[in-house]
């Protein structure tokens, strides 16, 4: 799969720390704070979702090299395939 399975992570970011320690934080801050939250969200949800058929049959097809008995035939690969994307249609 061409997307990474990790998120850079960071403890908080920049405007986070503005905002820790204030009593009265300036609502246009926390506004973008918000926004940024979303965001992470929206970019943790994407990198979560289940990878498609299509995307399995390329990683897997660079795995055909490396194994000992390979599908026999494009037919058998894309069988095994499906199989194999149906099985794992929960992981992300």
């Amino acid at each position: 799969m061409s997307q990474s399975l990790s998120l850079a992570v960071h403890p908080h970011s920049a405007l986070l720390a503005q905002l820790i320690g204030q009593h009265d934080p300036d609502p246009a801050l926390c506004r973008q704070v918000h926004d940024e939250a979303v965001q992470a969200l929206v970019d943790m949800r994407r990198s979560m979702r289940p990878g498609t058929p299509a995307e399995m049959g390329a990683w897997l097809t660079r795995l055909c090299k490396f194994v000992a008995n390979p599908p026999a035939s494009e037919t058998d690969f894309r069988e095994a395939v499906a199989v194999i994307a149906e099985i794992c249609a929960d992981l992300p």
